[in-house]
């Protein structure tokens, strides 16, 4: 189980590598920061799989949008399933943009989510969705992050209610402090 000392240790590994990979005047990574970035990513994977999960999804839009907006879609999803089950539901999500933008991720603590209704939910606003129940060693997290681990744009919400070790702390600050450690501004919708 990774402790939150670990988790801190991961992040500062994280955005070490990828200031050295920045700096890189090729702007390719080099050899040395792509194994770094990859054992970032398989602790990252490793954290996120000690939550309860419980569902993965695919999720596309009918139209054209954009990150900022795909975001909006995604907690809006997220909190019309939690009216709906009465009760909270953990998310930890990736944008993937090629060759439009579109979502995978995984619920997490709540598995009275009906898939049906998930999917019904997010075809009624905004696209086609594909929701399953989650199943623990085919890589689902690793498939979250397949991108977005690379591109930053992966994200978070209501893990709080589930953290296998004490609950952190629901708020703005703690949230910033998170992106930050990955020199990520927090975004908008956060």
């Amino acid at each position: 189980m990774m402790t939150l000392a670990k988790m801190n240790a991961m992040m500062r590994k994280m955005r070490a590598s990828t200031l050295r990979a920045m700096r890189a005047e090729t702007r390719h990574l080099t050899l040395e920061a792509t194994q770094q970035n990859l054992e970032a990513l398989d602790e990252l994977v490793q954290w996120v799989e000690t939550f309860p999960l419980t569902h993965f999804f695919s999720l596309t839009f009918a139209t054209r949008t954009s990150e900022s907006l795909a975001v909006k879609r995604l907690l809006q999803w997220q909190d019309t399933l939690e009216r709906l089950n009465k009760s909270a539901v953990g998310m930890f999500f990736g944008l993937e943009t090629t060759p439009d933008v579109h979502a995978h991720g995984v619920l997490i603590g709540n598995p009275s989510v009906s898939p049906i209704e998930a999917e019904q939910v997010w075809r009624a606003m905004a696209g086609n969705p594909k929701v399953s129940r989650y199943e623990p060693g085919r890589g689902g997290v690793a498939y979250v992050l397949k991108e977005a681990f690379w591109n930053r744009t992966w994200d978070f919400e209501h893990l709080q209610f589930y953290s296998p070790e004490k609950r952190m702390r629901r708020s703005r600050r703690t949230r910033e402090l998170f992106f930050q450690s990955l020199a990520i501004s927090v975004p908008a919708s956060a």
